[in-house]
């Protein structure tokens, strides 16, 4: 075996990502991490999101597959697209740039280096018999997006790990619900790990004025705030939360296959403000549209409604408006032009009086039921996940369930829910009834790609100032 010039990286993988990678534009928690996963056995990184963690992963697997001899690093996370093409997009790049050329050979999901017989290899899975077999003389172990992988993974990586001479096992992930075992991590097993934290603020690859939006539009208390700004693991899903924020991010990183079903939309029109009026449209099970925007004039918000229903040529009967306030108005004029939709007044009679306090709060407990079940999916707007996981129950003598009212969410610095409100509506079936599988009929499917926290999903477009949204159909 020939002698790798690399080793004497191994004491200081930190001038490897400068010297060899040719990386200036590391910071210092990006360095403390790569040193941590140098001495210690197990390293946890908890970080918010576009903060520089899967650069700094990517780094690591190359420094231990270049810089140890023998050895094998395994990365994985709960899916495919995670691995592939965010982790090993970036080990790709960093491989490809490096200013010292690595040698070896580096196909989609592996990089080989037969001179020193070292492999890295990446993969998804729910079976942790996958990971047996993977001992090696020196062995890292990567789980990116750690808050979604299933404890019989982690379970089965630590048998893995317990064997071989230098072993070593990082986790990162952006934080999700104060359970499982990547909030482990930082709490009951924490003993065990050497912890980082990375904030948007301490990332130079973050503006402090998208801080500032996203405090300003999501609200410091939102739990995702919490999560994808703070990088701190959100407290409201302790505290009441109607649709946890790990439901949600499960829910978003794992969407159902399309069943086909019926058109429906959901409209919550603006109460004034600068809320928003929002219009949100399904094909069964399938998100298709989230129309949004603010307009003070009552005819001008009426007529583009019905442009956009007629656009999608949603049934009259499947269409649920918010009634309540200002929007009566609205859905008397639509009727008026023939737009015959359901009006819903949230403040009124559930249909489960003993269960919920009013109606507002039996939709919501469907929307968060079907989240849970992911029997949705739903569109990875920033702006939707920060309102469906920001809304509160609040604890009632008799045991029925309510929602805490837009004026305690305001007292909270938190903004009107609309666009929540208006995908809320759109999961109850026709005729303000909860949906059912007896609904459903056959209609062409749509395919939506997921990508993560950003201004908008896949397939939308957005104006200059975020304000008009239109989504359109993929």
């Amino acid at each position: 075996m020939q002698t790798n010039p690399l080793t004497r990286y191994q004491s200081d993988p930190c001038a490897f990502v400068r010297e060899v990678l040719g990386v200036t534009t590391n910071f210092p928690k990006q360095d403390a991490i790569l040193r941590s996963v140098r001495d210690n056995p197990r390293t946890a990184v908890r970080a918010a999101n576009g903060a520089g963690k899967t650069v700094v992963l990517g780094e690591t697997v190359l420094w231990f597959a270049c810089c140890w001899p023998d050895s094998k690093v395994v990365t994985t996370a709960s899916t495919a697209r995670q691995v592939e093409k965010q982790l090993w997009g970036e080990i790709a790049s960093l491989y490809r740039r490096s200013r010292v050329p690595l040698g070896g050979e580096l196909l989609t999901l592996q990089l080989r280096f037969p001179k020193t017989n070292s492999l890295a290899i990446g993969f998804s899975t729910d079976d942790p018999g996958l990971f047996e077999g993977w001992h090696a003389k020196r062995l890292l172990v990567v789980i990116d997006e750690a808050k979604s992988v299933e404890p019989p993974i982690f379970d089965a990586v630590e048998r893995v790990l317990s064997a071989g001479g230098l072993v070593r096992l990082l986790v990162a992930s952006t934080p999700g619900g104060p359970c499982g075992p990547f909030y482990d991590c930082f709490g009951r097993n924490a003993h065990l790990y050497a912890a980082h934290h990375i904030a948007a603020g301490d990332s130079p690859f973050i503006r402090p004025d998208w801080i500032a939006e996203r405090k300003r539009e999501w609200g410091e208390a939102s739990p995702l705030y919490q999560s994808a700004v703070l990088g701190d693991f959100p407290l409201d899903a302790q505290d009441g939360a109607v649709v946890p924020l790990a439901w949600l991010l499960r829910l978003l990183q794992n969407p159902p296959a399309p069943s086909g079903g019926e058109l429906r939309a959901g409209i919550d029109l603006a109460a004034g403000g600068g809320d928003e009026t929002v219009v949100a449209v399904f094909r069964g099970n399938q998100q298709i549209a989230l129309e949004c925007w603010r307009e003070a004039d009552t005819m001008a918000t009426t007529g583009r409604i019905i442009q956009i229903v007629r656009s999608f040529n949603v049934p009259h009967h499947n269409v649920n408006a918010d009634a309540d306030g200002l929007g009566g108005p609205i859905v008397d004029r639509l009727r008026e032009q023939g737009f015959d939709f359901q009006a819903v007044h949230n403040g009124g009679e559930a249909r489960d009086k003993e269960r919920f306090y009013n109606f507002g709060a039996e939709t919501w407990a469907n929307a968060a039921q079907k989240i849970e079940r992911g029997e949705v999916a739903l569109f990875n707007d920033a702006r939707l996940t920060a309102q469906l996981t920001s809304r509160r129950q609040k604890p009632r003598s008799d045991g029925r369930f309510q929602l805490e009212s837009k004026e305690e969410m305001r007292r909270r610095g938190l903004p009107s829910p609309d666009r929540a409100d208006a995908v809320v509506l759109a999961l109850l079936g026709a005729c303000g009834g909860i949906v059912n599988n007896a609904c459903r009929v056959q209609a062409a499917e749509v395919s939506l790609r997921w990508q993560g926290f950003g201004e908008c999903g896949e397939g939308r477009c957005v104006d200059d100032e975020h304000f008009n949204q239109r989504t359109v159909v993929l």
